[in-house]
């Protein structure tokens, strides 16, 4: 392969430490030259430097891009879509290359995304996986022989989408559609590319609701697919400490291993969060811990109800 592996992602601060760990896990597992950039909201590019700085010392040199988000700022926002979220759809125009996987800094990259970027698109637009999660809310715009992908990883064809006017199209789409997608970002995506979609192995994003999966399936599932990219989807996150802990652990293992500074699981701090990681532990069959768990919440309840 001559050309080098791009790879993007798109983020504010609140997620750049997350965004390291998933370079970090691209950078391990790739074996041809890369390139990863950064596409940050321009005043949150002086609050990088502290992992820019560690990533350099450990040989990963993001190539930070400043982003003005004002063209998403009367955009539909809900629940995880937020502005920033949209700034994924700037990517043709503020990157020259003619092809990239972009990747959401809630993935963990296990294989070598060369294989991924080296695919074919046959002239498609956009390449991704089926998703999972947002299948029984497809988007009902979408023909009957459309297939509705996943965003968190995505194969685009930058080339192609410049000369389409993506950007263009993308806000014509929100606009006509914002009070029924269900996924903003995403659905604005596979409206756009309706039809003109190349589909991806799922090992290319292996989806997973962790705190709605026993262990075991997961498990199973994990080992039948041997996913390259995971993906933690949902509104529970690995780095999260009520996440379903055997789920959360080779993305904390990552974690460990790129010693981004001030990086820590996000401690257990509200009844709600003790309540979802008890349920975890049910659902995996560790009751004893789920009681002792559930006792602890009670006294805190009564405490409080002093």
């Amino acid at each position: 392969m001559s050309l080098p592996v791009s790879v993007v992602f798109c983020f504010d601060k609140t997620y750049a430490s997350y965004a390291a760990v998933a370079s970090f896990s691209v950078h391990k597992h790739t074996q041809h030259p890369l390139r990863i950039f950064w596409l940050v909201p321009a005043s949150d590019v002086p609050t990088l430097d502290t992992v820019l700085s560690h990533l350099a010392d450990v040989g990963i040199y993001p190539e930070v891009v400043p982003v003005d988000a004002a063209p998403f700022m009367h955009w539909k926002q809900s629940g995880h879509n937020r502005t920033v979220t949209y700034t994924r759809l700037l990517i043709p125009e503020l990157i020259s290359e003619s092809k990239v996987v972009y990747l959401d800094c809630d993935t963990l990259v296990i294989g070598d995304v060369a294989e991924l970027f080296a695919i074919d698109m046959h002239g498609s637009l956009i390449g991704g996986v089926l998703d999972n999660g947002a299948s029984s809310k497809h988007f009902k715009t979408l023909s009957p022989s459309d297939t509705y992908i996943n965003s968190g990883v995505l194969l685009m064809n930058l080339d192609g989408l410049r000369q389409d006017g993506f950007l263009l199209k993308c806000g014509v789409i929100h606009d006509q559609y914002r009070d029924t997608m269900p996924f903003m970002d995403q659905c604005i995506i596979n409206m756009y590319a309706e039809q003109r979609k190349c589909f991806l192995d799922a090992k290319w994003n292996f989806q997973v609701l962790s705190n709605q999966v026993r262990y075991a399936d997961y498990l199973a599932k994990f080992e039948q697919s041997s996913p390259s990219i995971i993906h933690y989807i949902g509104p529970v996150k690995p780095w999260q400490g009520w996440c379903n802990p055997p789920i959360a652990r080779l993305w904390q293992k990552w974690s460990k291993l790129a010693q981004i500074p001030n990086l820590s699981v996000v401690p257990v701090t509200q009844v709600d969060q003790a309540i979802e990681l008890a349920s975890a532990m049910d659902m995996n069959g560790e009751f004893q811990q789920a009681s002792q768990l559930k006792t602890q919440i009670i006294r805190s309840l009564q405490s409080v109800a002093r």
